[in-house]
């Protein structure tokens, strides 16, 4: 213990050929335990197919190469130079000395292992409290980690053994499963109960958002973290949708070898059940079903009429908290109207990546970062570097013995002002002027018809006329 408390107080993480070294290391032990993690999260972990183990495994080495190439020893070495060379750094941050992390629950692999080495890419220790009871793949993943990084930054406990004041200091938390738990400071918290909502407005392509919406529903047993636990849809287009995800559930049955029994946890809502199995339901809710935005955690697509894009952002607004994703099926206009008025963490247009699905739910106060989910700069701070003076610094009129010019100087700062922004050349046509433009378009449409016609049928009668 009192080996990484120095290691915390020391910065022993700090360097950049520490930290590429640790993260090579881990990446390294991962990569030859490959076959037995894999199995293990197949095996262990409920409903994990095989290739959702395998992406849980490839997605979490993408993160630590991610990692290992931004610590960059050379850059590193520049930027810390910098100040030395009478340069700013306004881009450095500090790590804040160690990261707590409370042993997850879903996507043991992933869950773990990235917010470790995002901690250590920062130059953080990592400290993990071990639950009571582990999974065979939890288990697993602990001896990898044991045998890959040094007990010098990396370290299991039980409890957090440090006093409070030394925490205060430097401990910053991830925990992932926060419910209903007063929501303490310093922490990085992902609160998975927020709405995430999908809305396909009548402009979108009903068949793709079909699909995207009812794979991400149905994948991972129903309880990726990202999964739209409703899916409201235009009105005249509910029939199509409803018809093509039941295809999509029942292409996903077929392809993941399952019997097509009713046996699936559904909440408790009302309305049609388009198809149910024990892998995939798809039901149609009515519009004043009290569960809409209730949280979802199985394989149940929920489907529910809306008149308008106005409806949607009405219905959604009204909740405590923004959404926690809002995906969005429609033309870039709509998309960019119902993004900008609907509140949500992140807003996804026009497809679910694969990549959201796997992990926990965003560290809230940060940007939703798709992939990886943990990024360095959770695990650092801000702290610039400042060598060089401001070249219009109102330092020389404030301090006395700065300038002989005070009163003209400081005159110049009271009299500055922005210059205008200059408006692009356009059009000065009115919404009345549209409309009165628009009227004698067609008076004159008419008129040039009217006389066409006249001259094409009217004349040749006229000549026969005058000709007798």
């Amino acid at each position: 213990m009192d080996t990484i408390r120095a290691s915390i107080i020391d910065g022993i993480a700090i360097n950049a050929r520490f930290r590429e070294r640790t993260l090579s290391a881990l990446h390294r032990g991962i990569e030859t335990s490959r076959p037995e993690i894999i199995a293990a999260l197949h095996d262990g972990v409920a409903r994990t197919t095989q290739i959702e183990a395998e992406a849980q495994y490839i997605m979490t080495l993408n993160a630590i190469r991610d990692f290992h190439r931004s610590t960059n020893p050379k850059e590193s070495l520049k930027q810390e130079y910098r100040p030395a060379k009478s340069q700013d750094d306004t881009h450095k941050r500090s790590p804040i000395g160690y990261a707590y992390i409370l042993t997850p629950v879903g996507d043991p692999l992933y869950s773990l292992v990235v917010p470790v080495a995002a901690a250590i890419a920062a130059g953080n220790c990592v400290l993990i409290e071990e639950a009571e009871a582990l999974s065979s793949a939890s288990r697993l993943i602990r001896r990898v980690l044991e045998k890959s990084l040094t007990s010098e930054t990396v370290l299991f406990t039980t409890k957090d053994p440090f006093e409070e004041h030394f925490q205060h200091r430097f401990r910053i938390s991830v925990q992932q499963n926060l419910v209903n738990d007063p929501w303490p400071t310093g922490l990085l918290l992902s609160a998975p109960a927020k709405p995430r909502v999908a809305i396909v407005d009548r402009s979108g392509n009903v068949q793709n958002a079909a699909r995207a919406c009812a794979y991400a529903r149905f994948g991972f047993a129903g309880a990726s973290s990202y999964a739209p636990d409703l899916v409201l849809v235009n009105e005249f287009h509910v029939e199509e949708f409803a018809q093509a995800a039941r295809q999509a559930a029942l292409s996903f049955q077929a392809a993941q070898n399952c019997s097509g029994t009713n046996k699936t946890d559904k909440q408790e809502s009302s309305g049609n059940v388009v198809t149910s199995t024990d892998r995939a339901t798809v039901v149609i809710l009515e519009k004043n079903d009290k569960h809409t935005l209730s949280y979802v955690d199985s394989p149940v697509l929920k489907i529910l009429p809306v008149s308008s894009g106005e409806a949607c952002i009405n219905m959604l607004n009204k909740h405590d908290s923004p959404l926690l994703v809002n995906y969005i099926f429609a033309d870039p206009a709509t998309a960019k109207y119902l993004s900008q008025f609907v509140q949500a963490s992140i807003s996804i247009i026009n497809h679910i990546p694969a990549e959201i699905l796997i992990g926990p739910v965003a560290p809230a106060g940060h940007p939703t970062c798709i992939h990886p989910r943990y990024t360095p700069d959770m695990f650092s701070v801000a702290s610039p570097v400042i060598v060089e003076q401001p070249e219009s610094s109102i330092d020389q009129t404030l301090w006395p013995g700065k300038s002989s010019k005070k009163a003209v100087e400081l005159d110049k700062w009271l009299q500055s002002s922005i210059e205008p922004v200059k408006e692009p050349f356009g059009p000065t046509v009115g919404f009345f002027e549209q409309g009165l433009l628009f009227g004698v378009g067609v008076i004159l449409t008419s008129v040039v018809v009217s006389c066409s016609l006249a001259i094409r049928y009217g004349y040749p009668v006229v000549v026969r006329t005058l000709t007798r």
